[in-house]
């Protein structure tokens, strides 16, 4: 089971700290809330916890490994982030912008029409309980 904690996270954007000692465990399989008013940091604090923004202080762990040393094609095979609020600029199903998240298990334009991928896609939106919306247009 996977396991991202972070102990005592700070994150500093520009002169500006917006994340100030978070510590947390989060276990694979829980859902958890992130909850505060506009510019509290909750996004912030998400980017941080995935690498995509390094701390000032503290740090992130992924099943015990430093998420900085994971090297960023293996992280991205072990962590995806959708966030919220974003613009298509392309009209995309909802099953073709979830199998995005299988690109990382693919060579650089070596991608085919994988089983596997399929079955990955089926199972995530089978889990998310949004099978019924795979034809429909993520725009929408």
């Amino acid at each position: 089971m996977v396991t991202l904690a972070t102990e005592a996270l700070a994150v500093t954007l520009g002169r500006r700290t917006v994340v100030n000692a978070v510590s947390a465990t989060f276990r694979g399989g829980e859902l958890v809330g992130i909850l505060g008013p506009n510019g509290a940091g909750k996004s912030t604090l998400a980017r941080a916890l995935i690498g995509l923004v390094p701390p000032a202080a503290g740090r992130v762990t992924l099943d015990d490994a430093d998420i900085a040393t994971i090297a960023r094609p293996a992280l991205a095979r072990r962590v995806a982030y959708l966030p919220q609020g974003q613009t298509l600029h392309w009209p995309i199903s909802v099953a073709r912008l979830v199998a995005l998240g299988r690109l990382p298990w693919h060579a650089a334009l070596g991608r085919g029409d994988d089983p596997a991928d399929a079955a990955a896609v089926a199972d995530a939106m089978a889990r998310a309980d949004v099978a019924h919306l795979a034809d429909r247009p993520a725009m929408q």
